[in-house]
């Protein structure tokens, strides 16, 4: 019974080791891919057939699947759904009395535009099915909802004028609806199918309330303005501006993809009344029709977009520069620590000699048959000392080498000084400057992140050191203070005793790549500036009345305990 029971689990393994070779197969992939895409183009040709023949229809879907279908595919495979498409376009929901030129005239007219289209996209969009910035936008609606439509519109009107129809007339149902479909049904199916939804985490409870919300309204209101019992049937009636607040509420708050679903409920509400001949639409004819419905949606949806890439770009702006005050920020710590290397080599080689020399002389003691305990106890207390300093040590500079975001806590202002003032201290002392703090004993604590305070005090010590450097001879002092300013916020002042800032340099100190020194890189006040304003505090510079300067900020207090 066991063999038998090994026999069938391992013939089990191997059936799902060869289905699972199937499924991964690149040349399964491609054609479970155009199955799916055979049949979403199918329900949308027959969907956009399902209006009546007297006129194009409103929106002409099988553009938009097409579009996105050769977006996500490389160049080198279009021809494939190109032809997949002419079954279906020949035998799907035509009228017996549409001859086959006139099917496959359209069928080349439609696969010219989408070629087109997705070969323009790819070459100017850096991701065409992520509309991120109003540039992209741009290039969107010009190309796919303005030219190409507009161009195929006198082909299309062409053939249609051959069947019996008025010209101008033809070409305008035509135009319009190739650009409301990429208009409104492209975006829904760049967002709403093929993007971030489905890979997305969780969204908080908040915002699926949020949205739920939302959607609700859109949906009653949009009942409201398609339903023929609530008032008259024009769409100058203040029913149909009710959805307006819930569609930019959606861009606003959801960016584009708020905005492509809002619209999408309120185009299928609208479509479905179309169809029906109901509410606004109703005793119009197809051709009225058809124009009503483009007319109400395009004045909705172009207008939308627009805010919703706004609010996009504007999210888009603030994670790049966001990514830049960490960056540069990063940059600015390996600059100073590569400066301060000596006082940081000095700082971790005295506990660690200290405890080789403990090492060595409990080795001494315990050579000798009588070893003094109490002496070996004071030796073991003295290496786990300096090993604690050493720990801080290099806690301190893991700290200062991390790259993170704010963490603003309670701090104490005194410590933090001793920490940044230790740091430097072989630093100061091989240049000969004396670094003085003048704290008050009572002092508040202040609100801040350690890590980037510290690095806006190394950064003004080791400027104020540069410029003692350039002095002229004598003692060389650099005093660092703190007092409560007027509006009770905390201050402090890093002063030096040297030259000065000269005039013309004062006002550049904080730009960016603005620099005197010959090594500098011109970052590191810039960085502290932001840095600072980031603590809702601000930063300056002031040249002494006696000689020297002196470097301000300020910082919001703590009053509290330290959570450090």
């Amino acid at each position: 019974m066991n063999a038998v029971e090994e026999n069938l689990q391992s013939s089990s393994n191997a059936v799902a080791r060869d289905l699972s070779v199937i499924i991964s197969s690149p040349v399964l992939r491609e054609f479970l891919a155009l199955c799916l895409f055979e049949t979403a183009y199918y329900f949308a040709y027959r969907y956009g057939m399902s209006f009546s023949h007297e006129c194009a229809s409103p929106f002409w879907f099988p553009d938009s699947v097409l579009l996105c279908a050769l977006l996500l595919s490389r160049p080198a495979r279009w021809w494939i759904f190109i032809l997949a498409l002419l079954p279906i376009r020949l035998f799907v929901a035509a009228s017996p009395d549409v001859p086959q030129w006139f099917l496959l005239a359209t069928f080349a007219i439609d696969s010219a535009k989408g070629l087109l289209t997705a070969t323009i996209l790819r070459r100017f969009i850096k991701n065409p099915m992520r509309l991120e910035t109003v540039q992209e936008f741009g290039v969107f609606c010009l190309f796919a909802v303005l030219l190409i439509p507009l161009a195929s519109a006198f082909s299309g009107a062409a053939i249609r004028h051959s069947l019996g129809y008025a010209y101008w007339s033809a070409w305008e149902q035509w135009f319009m609806g190739d650009a409301l479909a990429q208009l409104i049904v492209t975006p829904a199916i760049f967002y709403l199918v093929l993007g971030s939804p489905w890979n997305m985490p969780l969204p908080s409870a908040k915002r699926l309330v949020e949205g739920g919300l939302l959607t609700a309204g859109l949906i009653l209101t949009g009942f409201m303005a398609f339903s023929p019992g609530f008032g008259g049937t024009g769409f100058a009636e203040p029913r149909f501006y009710a959805p307006v607040p819930f569609l930019f509420w959606a861009a606003i708050r959801f960016g584009m993809l708020g905005a492509s679903g809002a619209i999408t409920i309120i185009a299928f509400l609208s479509v479905e009344a179309a169809l029906k001949g109901s509410g606004p639409f109703s005793g119009q004819s197809p051709a009225d029709t058809a124009l009503a419905l483009q007319q109400f949606l395009l004045l909705r949806a172009a207008p939308l977009y627009l805010v919703a890439v706004l609010i996009e770009q504007k999210k888009g702006d603030e994670r790049s520069l966001r990514e830049l005050r960490q960056e540069l920020t990063h940059v600015g710590r390996v600059t100073m620590l590569g400066q301060l290397s000596s006082s940081l080599a000095h700082e971790l080689n005295q506990p660690l000699g200290a405890i080789l020399r403990n090492a060595e002389a409990a080795e001494i003691f315990l050579q000798s048959d009588h070893p003094d305990l109490d002496e070996l106890r004071a030796i073991v207390a003295d290496i786990r000392k300096d090993d604690q300093r050493a720990g801080e040590v290099i806690a301190r500079l893991r700290a200062l080498l991390k790259r993170s975001e704010l963490d603003l806590r309670s701090l104490s202002l005194s410590d933090l000084v001793e920490e940044v003032v230790m740091l430097t201290r072989t630093d100061s002392a091989t240049r000969h400057v004396a670094i003085e703090t003048d704290m008050p004993n009572e002092w508040p604590f202040v609100n801040g992140d350690r890590v980037h305070l510290q690095q806006v005090l190394l950064n003004l010590l080791i400027n104020g050191m540069d410029a003692l450097a350039e002095g002229a001879d004598g003692s060389r002092t650099m005093t660092v203070r703190a007092q409560r300013d007027r509006d009770g916020f905390v201050e402090v002042a890093v002063s030096d005793n040297g030259p000065g800032i000269p005039a013309e340099n004062l006002g550049r100190l904080f730009e960016p790549f603005f620099t005197t020194k010959p090594q500098g890189m011109g970052l590191g006040l810039p960085i502290s500036e932001t840095i600072i304003k980031a603590h809702g505090g601000r930063l300056w510079a002031e040249n002494n009345a006696a000689g020297g300067a002196t470097f301000r900020f300020t910082l919001p207090p703590s009053e509290g305990v330290s959570a450090s």
